[in-house]
């Protein structure tokens, strides 16, 4: 049993080391282990032949997994395959831009991604990549803000590490002085800065079920949830799984308690369902949506 369990960890710890990789104490956490054994576990990867590399930000990651004479990547052709067929059949999937990210980074050549893929996206996760891998600030200089519906001015942040699924880069803004995320697909253009970051991704107070970064704001919520808004819920945010328990009432059948370092995200979806979810706690989400309400401004 312990063996197997070795093994696991084993298998979870290489699914963590893509690019742009973690750091060794981001990875001791992921597997509750200490950093001590995640060094021993990089000695027993690199004996049966994984290279683990490390950039200027001690991120460790495997940019090009070997295991003896398995090779494992795409070649170029099976690589524009792919990515051809994605994006004529399923360019608006929710897999889709995590299955061309990994596309991006595990091709012989970057250039088959530039040329298929039908958006920005591939050239901002290079971009960005690189900047971690060196440790540089970067300067968004066209960003989308879906609430404005404006090109926002461009800002100064540091690129710390992506979310799960490469949907939003999780960075520190110079300006506000905040832990903040960012949608990928809505920054379509960035500059690599010469400035080192002045913070790690460790540095991060962790992370809410909406993928914002956590800073001084903290807020524990209760929500009562109809099966709509359960089935809707764990739908978008699968790993809200674990915080959802079944709640005795015939219309309300389950409850989620997490915390969120934000209204902003909890608050569109408990105005999108309005008949299907119900604010048990705390006051101040119930106030802040009343205000978002009345000043009919969502």
């Amino acid at each position: 049993m312990a063996a197997q369990n070795k093994l696991k960890r084993l298998l979870l710890l290489i699914e963590h080391l893509h690019p742009p990789g973690r750091t060794k104490a981001q990875l001791a956490k992921f597997l509750g282990k200490t950093v001590r054994t995640v060094e021993r576990y990089f000695t027993t990867l690199e004996e049966v032949g994984f290279e683990i590399e490390k950039d200027e930000a001690k991120r460790f990651y495997i940019f090009q997994p070997i295991s003896k004479d398995l090779t494992v990547k795409l070649s170029q052709e099976e690589g524009g395959f792919l990515s051809d067929l994605i994006g004529q059949t399923a360019s608006q999937h929710p897999l889709s831009t995590t299955i061309q990210a990994k596309l991006f980074y595990n091709l012989e050549s970057g250039k088959i991604v530039k040329d298929n893929f039908r958006k920005s996206i591939p050239r901002v996760i290079q971009q960005l990549s690189k900047a971690m891998k060196l440790n540089r600030q970067v300067e968004i200089l066209q960003y989308y803000s879906a609430s404005s519906g404006k090109i926002q001015k461009t800002r100064v942040v540091e690129p710390l590490t992506f979310s799960e699924k490469y949907k939003y880069l999780l960075c520190y803004e110079l300006e506000v002085d905040k832990f903040i995320n960012l949608k990928l697909d809505r920054i379509s253009k960035i500059e690599v800065l010469e400035e080192k970051c002045t913070h790690k991704p460790e540095d991060i107070k962790g992370v809410d079920i909406f993928q914002i970064a956590g800073n001084d704001e903290n807020h524990e919520v209760e929500l009562l949830l109809t099966p709509l808004a359960f089935r809707l819920l764990l739908e978008e945010h699968p790993s809200t799984e674990s915080l959802i328990s079944k709640h005795n009432d015939r219309k309300y059948t389950h409850c989620l308690k997490t915390t969120v370092f934000n209204f902003l995200p909890i608050g569109r979806f408990c105005l999108g369902l309005p008949m299907d979810v119900k604010v048990k706690s705390p006051k101040a989400l119930k106030k802040y949506l009343l205000e978002k309400v009345r000043k009919n401004s969502w």
